[in-house]
Order: C-alpha cells, then structure tokens, then sequence
C-alpha cells in the first residue's frame, strides 16, 4: 500500500491541501449531489471520458468529506475500472473488494495528517477521542492505523477495517 500513501503525498503537496473537494475541482471532476439516494453514498464514474463523483447529498460535512476522498480514490487509483462501470459503495467498507480497500486506504491517509496524529497519540490515549478530535469515522482511522503499523508503529484499534458503518 505504499504506493498509495505516495500518491496521496503527491497529490497533498501539488495541491497544497487536503481537501477532497478542492483536489477534485483541480483535476476537473465534477461533483454531484443527489438527495434522493436511500442507502448509497456515493459512486464514481466515467462517460464519455468524463469522470464524476455523485455524492449523497443527506450526509452529514463529515461523511460527505470522508466518501468524496474515497471516490477521489478511485478516481486516481481506478479510472481505468471505472471506464467499464459505476464503481457503487452499496457496501462502502468491503474490506474484500481490492479497489474499495485500496480506496479506504487512499481516503483515510488524505484526511488524516501524519503529524496532526502523531502530535495526538501522543497526548491522547484514547482511540475514539483521538478519532472526534480528527473528525473522522473509527473505522476510517482503523484503516490509517493499518497502513501506520506497516510502518513499524503499533496501536491499540478497537474497531476493524472492513466494518460496514456507512452502509447503515
């Protein structure tokens, strides 16, 4: 997965920002929004050599930001597959989907600042704080943590990867 860490560093410092939204705007991906979506999220695709990201517009800032990193995922990751069809986040957190985990993966490690981390275990020993403090889902930080102890740092993480939070 460093591959994707690099890429999103990439993007962090050509940019100069986090944000999904503003990093889209950049690369010339619009995005949509649609209220009337009961269970989906958000998806990602591709017409006409067009790539978009249509975003359920009843999320909160939180969730939105968190899905609109995940399709920016794909957009960079994925595009190739996404040419083909729809990539749809009925199950947003399938840890058995190899371009959902690699998004996930994408999505935690462009919202969640290495410092602004390490400044926080630091200080704070508690995972679910640590994750409010961040605004972030538990189980998008559980993917960071992931990528984080492959990197030789070792942290307690109450909650899995492949959790299905956002589907509900």
């Amino acid at each position: 997965m460093d591959y994707i860490i690099e890429k999103v560093n990439q993007l962090k410092k050509d940019f100069a920002t986090s944000d999904p939204f503003e990093i889209l705007e950049a690369l010339g991906v619009p995005v949509k929004y649609n209220y009337d979506f009961t269970k989906l999220k958000a998806f990602y695709y591709v017409l006409f050599g067009q790539p978009y990201v249509v975003i359920n517009g009843n999320l909160d800032q939180y969730q939105m930001r968190t899905v609109a990193a995940h399709e920016l995922g794909h957009h960079i990751l994925h595009e190739g597959l996404a040419q083909e069809a729809p990539l749809k986040e009925m199950g947003f957190y399938n840890i058995k989907s190899g371009p959902e985990y690699e998004a996930n993966v994408f999505a935690a490690n462009l919202l969640i600042d290495n410092e602004e981390l390490d400044n926080l275990l630091s200080e704070e020993a508690d995972f679910f704080r640590v994750c409010s403090i961040l605004g972030v889902a538990p189980e998008l930080m559980a993917f960071k943590m992931k990528s984080y102890s492959k990197n030789g740092i070792k942290y307690n993480v109450p909650v899995l990867c492949d959790s299905d939070f956002l589907a509900n």
